[in-house]
């Protein structure tokens, strides 16, 4: 079974490097609501990155910055926190966090960040790019953004990978301000298979919180 899969993923896998299939051709299986297709649709899913080495490189970006991470798997649900504190003003912080038209400049992989609906604290932003920790996924989607000023706001994924899942950005503190991150995915919506869900929302919390933390402390320093 496993050399069949890895002869079909090595097929797929010359498909997605030529950006030639989507998520929903290339993996129907993994959103099956029967358990032993949804694994089944893990392994294929693993043996074609494995197959094709469909895993980023290093990123051009340097983010040092290293966040506390929790990562909690339930039977419905999966929740992913990350905190760091940032050696930054308040006002700074806040600046960077809402500057959605700006994150492809310092978020890597996102080559697409654009407010298309803005209604004062309530957007819509479209984003579009390449996950570039891990397997590499291209996502293209819209999030609603409801902003709470100077205290964080809260996320809705309309579209794209992360589709039906919730994030919340929260900042406290002043010099250091600290930075918080939830993102919850729904386990009986999502298209991937808990082992990847989980391993991708790690990585994308992880990497924003210390992409946002280093642009902080850049603008921070550019101000003295």
């Amino acid at each position: 079974m496993a050399a069949t899969l890895v002869a079909h993923g090595v097929a797929v896998g010359a498909l997605i490097s030529h950006d030639e299939i989507s998520m929903t051709q290339v993996f129907p299986i993994i959103s099956s609501s029967k358990p032993s297709a949804r694994r089944c649709g893990g392994l294929f899913l693993a043996l074609t990155f494995a197959a094709n080495g469909c895993f980023a490189t290093e990123s051009p970006f340097k983010l040092p910055i290293r966040p506390q991470m929790q990562i909690n798997l339930g039977a419905s649900h999966l929740t992913v926190e990350g905190r760091l504190d940032a050696p930054v003003g308040r006002a700074i912080a806040w600046a960077v966090l809402t500057d959605h038209d700006g994150f492809a400049r310092f978020v890597p992989g996102l080559q697409v960040s654009q407010v298309i609906e803005d209604h004062g604290n309530e957007k819509v932003v479209a984003q579009r790019g390449e996950i570039t920790a891990g397997p590499r996924l291209r996502f293209d989607g819209n999030v609603q953004v409801t902003e709470i000023p100077g205290e964080g706001m809260r996320l809705v994924f309309l579209s794209g990978l992360f589709k039906d899942s919730e994030g919340e950005w929260q900042l406290s503190g002043d010099r250091p301000v600290t930075l918080k991150y939830r993102l919850r995915m729904d386990m009986r919506k999502s298209p991937l298979p808990p082992p990847l869900a989980s391993t991708l929302a790690e990585q994308q919390v992880r990497q924003w919180l210390s992409a946002l933390a280093s642009e902080m402390e850049r603008r921070q320093a550019n101000r003295k």
